[in-house]
């Protein structure tokens, strides 16, 4: 319980130091849960959304398809609010299933619709068939001119040489054999260095390259050029299939969507209920090779549909979908698992979503964006798009193990840091990791003014040149 100081003035600037030195001696852990919303980006989209990418600088594509049968893409800016184009797809079969982003800053869409046009302009841009390719300001890319495919694309990835993977549903491009997956050239001609022989047997719903250009395969098939193949696979860059990725009996069941950890491990989702035999309810794990982590399959486990998975920094899982209850807890719609597939309880998202999240992105700051059929987080309006804080921005480890070599004393209000080491920096960060203060240190000392700013717990960072401090800031 916190002691008021009310009376004399001096008996505040006893409590602030009391408090400053408080806290300056315990290191800190989380401020902000990771499933807290994250007030400062606001959207709307008025229909449901089922595909993220992010650029560089943070803006944010969006696709999907609105109520009134349309489908659409959306550039959003980093707070959330629209950029400087929005589209619309002539599509009387269905919905833009995805998009992907090129170096070049061009956007790759895939989907079911087989024209290009705003419709609100009432215009269209010629026959597209499930794929096209936009320049920066929204307009048709008249340089990409892949040939016809004859079903729908679901899924896009780009590889480190700019080449466009699509998987689907197709197996045709003007006669060619084009069994569910195909790469195309960045002027969209098929890639003739990939060859997948009479390729998969079912759809595909997810494509995923490595880090070494390796390519992850998941989706609804059991095969892959006459060998089996159960719902997930790992090609070559060749095209030809990775015989040291062991799946063995693989899934029972369709596989919607991937995430590689740091360490090559695979999450895997979908409404599978086993996997090489194991049971695994629609959420498991698979080593580097393709074998199962029985550990963590044993461990999670969601009660209905997983449609997104996205690995965090720090290498918790969060989960997307259908699914009311992970690991036999509530959980409606989101949730995130320890990395040993244990619940974090840690990320509490209260209520939930009230429909499905379709898609998950973790930006490079840690903050989770959402989309897909939602129109309320936690009971809180946010139309089919939002984001949540993530994790906290600051390391754990540099938290966790930070001792103090310098002395600290309150000047009217004010922190004053002494016996710092020679060229020492001084940050003071709100718990969102935004600067708040900075200064160096001048003949072992240095100042922050914390007597002009908010009453809020911050973080005081300190770096030497061989190691750094955080510690915790009451400012009251």
């Amino acid at each position: 319980m916190k002691t008021t100081y009310q009376i004399q003035h001096t008996a505040k600037l006893l409590a602030k130091a009391l408090c400053l030195q408080l806290a300056l001696t315990t290191p800190i852990s989380a401020f902000a849960q990771s499933s807290v919303l994250d007030t400062e980006f606001s959207s709307y989209l008025g229909s449901y959304a089922n595909c993220l990418s992010l650029y560089p600088d943070g803006k944010i594509v969006v696709t999907g398809r609105f109520s009134n049968g349309g489908n659409f893409i959306k550039r959003l800016l980093p707070n959330g609010t629209t950029d400087s184009f929005h589209h619309y797809y002539k599509s009387p079969a269905g919905e833009l299933t995805s998009n992907a982003i090129q170096s070049d800053g061009k956007i790759i869409v895939g989907g079911f619709f087989t024209f290009y046009g705003d419709m609100d302009a009432n215009y269209l841009w010629g026959e597209h068939p499930y794929i096209a390719r936009l320049n920066y300001n929204g307009e048709i890319d008249t340089t990409f001119s892949p040939l016809m495919l004859n079903a729908p694309v679901r899924t896009l990835a780009i590889d480190a040489n700019q080449r466009i993977l699509a998987g689907g549903d197709f197996t045709d491009n003007d006669g060619y054999n084009l069994n569910s997956i195909a790469r195309f050239m960045p002027d969209g001609s098929l890639d003739p260095s990939f060859s997948i022989g009479t390729g998969f047997n079912a759809a595909v719903f997810k494509i995923l390259v490595q880090p070494d250009g390796k390519i992850l395969v998941a989706g609804n098939f059991t095969e892959f050029n006459g060998v089996p193949a159960f719902r997930i696979a790992r090609l070559n860059d060749d095209g030809s299939l990775d015989s040291g990725f062991g799946i063995g009996a693989g899934f029972d069941d369709i596989v919607l969507d991937l995430a590689v950890q740091p360490d090559g491990k695979i999450i895997a989702g979908g409404n599978f209920l086993a996997c090489q035999g194991q049971e695994c309810t629609r959420l498991a794990r698979l080593e580097a090779n393709g074998n199962l982590d029985v550990t963590f399959s044993q461990n999670a486990s969601a009660d209905s549909t997983v449609l997104a998975v996205a690995v965090t920094e720090s290498g918790a899982i969060v989960v997307g979908g259908e699914f009311l209850n992970l690991n036999g807890v509530s959980r409606s719609r989101i949730g995130q698992l320890k990395p040993n597939g244990t619940l974090d309880t840690n990320f509490d998202p209260g209520v939930g979503c009230n429909k499905y999240v379709a898609d998950i992105l973790i930006q490079p700051d840690k903050r989770i964006l959402l989309t897909g059929f939602f129109t309320k987080y936690n009971n809180v309006v946010e139309i089919r798009i939002c984001r949540l804080m993530g994790e906290d921005p600051l390391a754990i480890s540099d938290i966790h193990d930070s001792q103090l070599w310098y002395s600290f004393i309150n000047d009217n209000g004010n922190l004053q840091l002494e016996n710092l080491q020679a060229k020492s920096k001084i940050q003071l960060l709100n718990i969102s990791g935004v600067e708040i203060l900075n200064t160096d240190e001048i003949n072992g000392k240095a100042r922050l003014a914390t007597s002009l700013i908010p009453k809020a717990v911050y973080i005081l960072k300190v770096y030497s040149e061989s190691t750094v401090s955080t510690k915790k800031v009451v400012v009251d």
